[in-house]
């Protein structure tokens, strides 16, 4: 059978992209959302179930979250609007690689060997892992990949395309708390909001285009208290206009103060700094200069240069007690890494692409896909094995 081109399914917490082997971008993106509207329980699936967010009768259901199934019978619903109506094929035709975030357990990626192989009779597929993909995008094998999410954030060091599981990381604030920040700053400043779902969808949207992440939150609330230059009124229902100062650059900072949401724990910077400084030292520079973000909040302006002055002041300070003096009395610091922070373009796309990229390469090499005639004829077990590279 003639599997030209695979299908590359990106599944996340906020949206799904769906799209073709040989693509950088996908073809689709859909959120990632089912709605039940009215007493017949109608199922809505993606922009469907968006649109009747607000609607009363309507329940809304999130099947991811932080790249865990929370709900198997809704993402069952995700993906078969995928198949029957955004790609319109049969999925018993279809070739697909399927992407996971860093720290989904075995069993969630058991659970979808099963229910792709068995409930859609998919007759081959590969499931591979969201951090390497991002680094393969770049064409790296040995990096730091740091996906910014809507669930979260997860930090993933990489050395000759095996992950570093014990310096890896992960922030539990991301896209969503950052929309629930700003609704929550805009509350302080006495604007009111009518309908929390629907309402929470369109904050999300104002996020997206006005939030930024500050270089430095004081000098910034200074410049927000003296001049009106950070200033900007968004249209909103029923109130008019909502007048956003502040609030763009703090709703950002939980994700680098977790203490703003009186979560205790290290934010983003801290946890990569504290990751890079577990990893072994013989691949520490070699790492640290290839830390890619990828993911929808790390398009948030300004983000990757603060990333970078935390690492660097971060390291500064650790250095001034590591500081020694030699023979002659001369002070001698130690040499500082070379940290590079690499934010390529549509970078929310970059799983994606990464997995396009490997599905095309890998197209003709059967060892790497599992297929049907494996599930039924050699058992869940040896695909499991498969998919995890065990010979």
């Amino acid at each position: 059978m003639d599997f030209n081109p695979t299908i590359i399914i990106d599944p996340g917490s906020s949206t799904t992209k769906v799209g073709y082997s040989g693509k950088e971008d996908p073809v689709f993106v859909i959120p990632t959302v089912v709605a039940t509207a009215g007493d017949a329980g109608q199922i809505l699936v993606g922009d469907d179930a968006v649109n009747s967010l607000g609607a009363t009768r309507v329940a809304e259901y999130y099947p991811l979250s932080g790249g865990y199934i929370q709900d198997w019978d809704s993402m069952n619903h995700v993906i078969t609007h995928i198949f029957d109506d955004k790609l319109q094929i049969e999925a018993a035709s279809a070739r697909l690689m399927l992407t996971e975030r860093t720290f989904v357990p075995g069993q969630v990626r058991a659970r979808f060997l099963e229910e792709l192989l068995e409930k859609y009779n998919i007759c081959s597929l590969a499931i591979q892992k969201s951090a390497l993909l991002s680094l393969y995008a770049q064409g790296l094998l040995s990096g730091i990949a740091v996906d910014m999410g809507a669930s979260g954030c997860e930090i993933t060091p990489v050395h000759d395309g095996a992950i570093i599981g014990p310096s890896a990381k992960i922030v539990c604030t991301g896209g969503r708390s950052i929309t629930q920040m700003l609704i929550k700053l805009l509350k302080i400043k006495g604007y009111t909001f009518l309908n929390r779902t629907a309402d929470f969808w369109a904050m999300q949207k104002v996020a997206e285009a006005h939030c930024y992440v500050a270089a430095d939150p004081r000098k910034e609330k200074l410049l927000a208290d003296e001049t009106s230059a950070l200033g900007v009124t968004v249209d909103w229902p029923h109130l008019g206009g909502i007048q956003l100062s502040t609030e763009r650059f703090m709703s950002p900072e939980i994700l680098f103060n977790l203490q703003l949401i009186d979560v205790s724990g290290a934010g983003i910077s801290q946890l990569l700094w504290n990751s890079i400084s577990s990893l072994d030292k013989s691949i520490q520079s070699n790492l640290a200069r290839h830390i890619v973000l990828s993911g929808g909040c790390s398009e948030l302006p300004g983000v990757s240069t603060r990333i970078l002055e935390d690492l660097k002041l971060a390291e500064e300070t650790r250095n001034v007690f590591r500081r020694t003096v030699d023979e002659k009395g001369n002070t001698i610091a130690p040499e500082p890494l070379p940290f590079r922070v690499e934010d390529p373009p549509r970078r929310r796309f970059l799983s994606f692409k990464g997995a396009s990229v490997l599905a095309d390469m890998m197209k003709d090499k059967t060892e790497f896909w599992v297929s049907r005639d494996d599930w039924k004829e050699r058992g869940p077990q040896f695909c499991l094995d498969k998919l995890n590279g065990v010979s």
